[in-house]
């Protein structure tokens, strides 16, 4: 039996006979689509080994720094993490991301990320947070990023200390590398919203920054001695002591911390005041802050 071979060809055409219809444009002769196929395809054939080549460069890199931290003593015991194969996916993901990207910033980001996710279970929500968490850090610009640390660090990270100084110091050094980049436009957060790192809630409290460190560290502040109310029949005058109100809490984070300054400046701009980072967007400003050694509280803290 023969297989029907039927021929259609439109105007302009030139129709080939074959198991089945195939038309081809008679705009280049056959030798024109050669040398234009040749022509491309060497191309492609040089770029390709080129990407090649800087690929399994990067590659290498996120592989030597991956080693360099697994041979520290404190991450001894994550080893384990790569026989895991949904370990293993994730780091593949992770070398993928950095072979197109090549970024050193990126790179510290995702180490921290899968040194972190190499001591959490597959199963639990925080390995399930990281996962997503590595997959999505390579999808942000650095104003995106500065945006969810600066999120991050004012929304739901709260220092412990007996005196107020080192929390000036330990804001000034979370915030340094990010309030620079930050601005007045909608753009982040939107972004930020549609791939799940943040929320916005445009009814919710507005989050005024003064109220905001006055509850968590007003109490660190002297107090202030003032005269009390006149008491009848008592020969010595009395005073009692005032809390600082949370404009004089303010003021003192911002005459002490600069950061916090030019943060202030576009924080009742935009969505900053209604935005507050998911765990996904927490995880990613958690392993920023530890690749540039900022911060030391392990993410669960964060995530419970």
């Amino acid at each position: 039996m023969i297989d029907s071979q039927k021929q259609e060809a439109a105007a302009g055409s030139t129709a080939y006979q074959s198991k089945g219809d195939l038309t081809v444009n008679n705009g280049a002769t056959p030798d024109q689509m050669a040398e234009i196929i040749g022509a491309i395809a060497k191309q492609l054939s040089y770029f390709t080994a080129e990407a090649r080549s800087i690929a399994e460069d990067r590659c290498q890199q996120l592989r030597q720094e991956i080693l360099e931290e697994m041979s520290k003593p404190e991450f001894s015991d994550r080893s384990q993490a790569f026989r895991d194969p949904d370990f293993q996916f994730v780091l593949s993901s992770a070398l993928n991301e950095f072979a197109r990207k090549g970024d050193s910033d990126l790179k510290k980001e995702l180490v921290s990320l899968l040194l972190e996710r190499a001591k959490t279970d597959s199963s639990s929500r925080i390995g399930l947070v990281l996962n997503q968490s590595i997959q999505t850090t390579p999808k942000l610009t650095i104003e995106d990023k500065s945006v969810l640390v600066a999120l991050f660090v004012i929304k739901s990270v709260s220092i412990t200390a007996t005196s107020v100084q080192p929390i000036y110091h330990r804001y000034q050094t979370m915030l340094s590398g990010s309030v620079n980049l930050l601005n007045g436009g909608v753009a982040s957060f939107e972004y930020l919203q549609s791939i799940g790192c943040i929320n916005i809630n445009l009814v919710a409290d507005h989050f005024p920054l003064d109220d905001h460190f006055h509850r968590r560290y007003g109490s660190l502040f002297p107090k202030k001695t003032i005269p009390a109310p006149p008491v009848p029949n008592q020969n010595h005058p009395l005073t009692h002591d005032m809390p600082a109100s949370p404009q004089e809490v303010w003021e003192g984070f911002l005459s002490n911390v600069p950061a916090l300054r030019t943060l202030s400046a576009v924080w009742q701009e935009a969505f900053y005041r209604h935005s507050a980072p998911t765990a996904v967007g927490k995880a990613i400003a958690h392993g920023i802050l530890i690749g540039q050694d900022k911060i030391d509280a392990p993410l669960e803290v964060f995530l419970s």
